[in-house]
C-alpha cells in the first residue's frame, strides 16, 4: 500500500508542476514594465512604444494589467496625446484603491486628473487632484507634491481662479525649494509673475520675473531665462516701459546663439505683436522682420499676418496687400505640410499596427508550441504513473492470491498430519487387536468385524490423503509459478521506475539514438504496443536490413522527418534516401505515390 501511496504523490507532483510552468508561460512580461518605468522620466516616446508593443502580450495578471494601465496614460500625458475616454486609467485606479496610501494609488489619481482635465471636466480634475493630494501626505514626498501642485496651478489658471493658482504655484516654490529643483523654483516664480499679470498687480508680477531671471542665471537655466525675458518683456512694453523692454530684447539678443532659430523667431514674433498693441509701429516692424526670416514657414505665415494688420491699421493698404497674399500663400503651404504629415502619420500607423499584429501573432504561435509540449509531456507522465499503478496494483493482486494460497496449503498440510496420526494410532491399535487375537482364541469371532472396520477406515484415510498430497502438490506448482510471474512484474516495475519508457526519455531529452541497446528497447516497445511488429514486418519482408526495421520503428511511432533525421543523427536528404531503399525493399515494381510509406507501415 505504500508503493501506491507513493506512486499516486508522485502523479500528483507531475500533474501540478506541468499546470505551474504553463502557466508561467508569459512571464516575458514584467520586466517590460519595469524598463518601460524606468524610460518614462527621460524618454516618455520609447516607453510609450514599448508599451504599445506589449499592449497584449504583457497584461495577464491584474496588477500587470493595472499597472500597464497606469504607464500607458502617463507616457500618453507627457507626449501630449489626449486620451478619448478615462476608462484605461479607471482599470488603475478600481485596482491600486485597495493600496489607499501608496505611490501608484496617489499617480492613478493625478492622471485621472489629467485625463479628465484634457476631456474638459475641468472640476471633476480639481476633485482629483485633490484626492491625490490626501494620497500624497501619507508619505510626504515633494516630487510627488510637485508634480500635483503643478498640473493644478495651471488648471486653476485657466479656469481664471487667479488665488487658487497663485496658492498652488507658491506651494510649487516651496516644494522646488525643498529638493534644490532649481528649474522648478524658476518655472514656479514665472507662473506666479504670470497670475499677478492677470490680476493687474505689475509692480509683484514684475518682482517674481526679476527672481526668475536671477535664479536662472545662477543655474545657467537658458530655457528659464529665456521664458522669464519674454514675460518681463511683455510687461515692460504694456506698461509702457520701452527702455527696460529694449533691455531685456538685447539681452534675449546677447543670449540668442545658444537658443535655437525656431525659439528666437518666436521670441521676436511675440515681441513684435506686443509693440504693435501698443502703438509701436517702428518696433513692431523691426522685431517682426526678424521673424519673417524663420526657417519655420508657421511663423512666417504669423509674421506676415501681423505685418497685414499693422499697415492695415495704419491706412497704408498697398503695403499690406502684399503681405496678405504672402499670408495665404504660406497658409496653402502650411496645409500642404499639415495633410503630408497627416499622411506620413497614417503610414506610421499602418506599419505599427502591422508589426503590432505580426508580434501577437508570432506570440500566440509561440504559446501554442509551449502549450502542446508541456500537454504532450503532462500526458506522458501521466501514462507512465498510470502504467506504474497498473502494475502495483497487479502485485497487490497477486500478492493476496499467494498469500491465500499458502494458507490453504498450511490447512491442508495441518489435516494431512492429522490424517497421518489417525493412521498412525489406528496401526497401533491393529497391532494390539492382532495380539490380543493370539492371546484370546475364543473371541476370534467378536475381533474380526472390528479389525475389519479399522482397515477400512485406514484405507479411506490413505486414499484421502493420497488426493490431499496431489492437492498439495498442485498447489505448490501454482504457487511456485506465481512467486516467478510475481518476481517478474517486480522486476518489470522497478526497471519502469529506474529506467523511464525509452519513449518518454526521447521526448523529455530530445536525445539521439546511438546505442544497439536504446534501438532493441525502442523495437521491444514498438512490439508491445503494435503485437510484435518488427517480427511480423520482417516475416513479411525478409529482406529487410536492421536499419529499415529501425526506420519502420519511427515511422509506426509517429515522428515526422525532422525528429526522425535527429534521432537517426542524418540529414533529412540522407533520410529521403534511406527510404527509397526501403520501398526498393519493400516492392521493386511500385511506383510510390508521396506519404504511401508511412501509410502502409502505420496500417501494417
Amino acid at each position: 500500500m505504500s508503493g501506491l501511496y507513493m506512486i499516486k504523490k508522485y502523479v500528483l507532483f507531475l500533474v501540478a508542476t506541468s499546470l505551474f510552468f504553463a502557466c508561467q508561460r508569459d512571464e516575458l512580461a514584467s520586466p517590460l514594465l519595469v524598463q518601460a518605468e524606468q524610460l518614462m522620466q527621460q524618454h516618455p516616446d520609447s516607453a510609450l512604444a514599448l508599451l504599445d508593443i506589449t499592449r497584449h502580450s504583457i497584461r495577464k495578471s491584474s496588477l500587470d494589467n493595472a499597472i500597464w494601465c497606469l504607464l500607458i496614460t502617463e507616457a500618453e500625458d507627457k507626449c501630449h496625446i489626449e486620451q478619448p475616454s478615462d476608462s484605461i486609467i479607471n482599470i488603475a485606479v478600481n485596482y491600486f484603491q485597495q493600496y489607499r496610501k501608496s505611490k501608484k494609488y496617489m499617480l492613478s489619481l493625478y492622471y485621472k486628473g489629467c485625463v479628465l482635465e484634457n476631456l474638459s471636466q475641468k472640476d471633476s480634475a480639481v476633485a482629483y487632484y485633490k484626492k491625490a493630494l490626501k494620497v500624497a501626505y501619507y508619505k510626504p514626498s515633494s516630487a510627488n507634491l510637485l508634480l500635483i501642485y503643478s498640473r493644478m496651478g495651471a488648471l486653476f489658471a485657466s479656469m481664471h481662479l487667479q488665488p487658487e493658482a497663485l496658492n498652488a504655484y507658491q506651494n510649487v516654490s516651496w516644494y522646488a525649494a525643498q529638493i534644490n529643483d532649481s528649474s522648478s523654483i524658476a518655472h514656479a516664480y514665472i507662473n506666479i509673475g504670470r497670475i499677478y499679470t492677470l490680476s493687474h498687480d505689475w509692480d509683484h508680477s514684475e518682482d517674481y520675473y526679476q527672481k526668475a531671471i536671477r535664479i536662472a542665471q545662477q543655474t545657467h537655466n537658458y530655457k528659464a531665462l529665456k521664458s522669464a525675458l519674454f514675460e518681463v518683456c511683455g510687461l515692460y512694453i504694456h506698461t509702457e516701459k520701452f527702455k527696460s523692454a529694449s533691455a531685456c530684447i538685447q539681452y534675449l539678443d546677447s543670449i540668442k546663439d545658444i537658443s535655437t532659430p525656431f525659439d528666437y523667431a518666436k521670441a521676436c514674433l511675440t515681441i513684435g505683436n506686443q509693440y504693435r498693441a501698443v502703438n509701436q509701429y517702428d518696433s513692431a516692424i523691426v522685431y517682426l522682420n526678424k521673424a519673417s526670416l524663420s526657417d519655420d514657414p508657421y511663423i512666417r505665415q504669423s509674421a506676415y499676418q501681423s505685418f497685414y494688420y499693422l499697415y492695415e491699421g495704419l491706412n497704408k493698404y498697398k503695403e499690406a496687400i502684399p503681405y496678405n497674399n504672402k499670408y495665404w500663400a504660406y497658409a496653402d503651404s502650411v496645409q500642404k505640410r499639415n495633410n503630408k504629415k497627416a499622411v506620413i502619420e497614417i503610414v506610421e500607423k499602418y506599419k505599427s499596427e502591422k508589426l503590432l499584429n505580426e508580434t501577437t501573432s508570432l506570440q500566440l504561435k509561440n504559446t501554442r508550441i509551449i502549450i502542446t509540449g508541456l500537454v504532450s509531456l503532462l500526458l506522458f507522465s501521466i501514462l507512465t504513473a498510470v502504467i506504474i499503478i497498473i502494475y502495483q496494483r497487479r502485485l497487490l493482486l497477486r500478492n493476496k492470491t499467494i498469500n491465500r494460497i499458502r494458507q490453504q496449503l498450511a490447512e491442508l498440510i495441518q489435516k494431512v498430519e492429522n490424517n497421518e496420526n489417525t493412521i498412525q494410532n489406528n496401526k497401533i491399535i491393529i497391532a494390539q487387536q492382532a495380539a490380543l487375537l493370539q492371546q484370546q482364541k475364543n473371541n476370534q469371532e467378536g475381533t474380526t468385524p472390528q479389525k475389519s472396520n479399522l482397515e477400512q477406515i485406514n484405507q479411506e484415510l490413505e486414499q484421502a490423503n493420497r488426493k490431499l498430497k496431489e492437492m498439495i502438490r498442485d498447489k505448490t506448482r501454482m504457487l511456485s509459478a506465481k512467486d516467478e510471474k510475481l518476481i517478474a512484474i517486480q522486476r518489470i516495475a522497478d526497471e519502469i521506475k529506474a529506467h523511464p519508457n525509452i519513449l518518454v526519455r526521447l521526448k523529455q531529452e530530445g536525445k539521439h539514438l546511438t546505442s544497439d541497446e536504446e534501438w532493441e528497447e525502442l523495437l521491444e516497445t514498438t512490439d508491445r504496443m503494435y503485437r510484435n511488429f518488427s517480427k511480423r514486418l520482417l516475416l513479411a519482408y525478409p529482406s529487410l536490413t536492421r536499419n529499415d526495421i529501425n526506420l519502420c520503428c519511427l515511422i509506426k511511432q509517429g515522428y515526422d522527418a525532422e525528429k526522425m533525421s535527429e534521432l537517426l543523427s542524418i540529414t533529412e536528404e540522407s533520410l529521403t534516401k534511406r527510404k527509397q531503399r526501403l520501398k526498393k525493399r519493400l516492392n521493386r515494381d511500385r511506383k510510390w505515390e508521396n506519404g504511401e510509406l508511412e501509410s502502409l507501415i502505420n496500417t501494417f
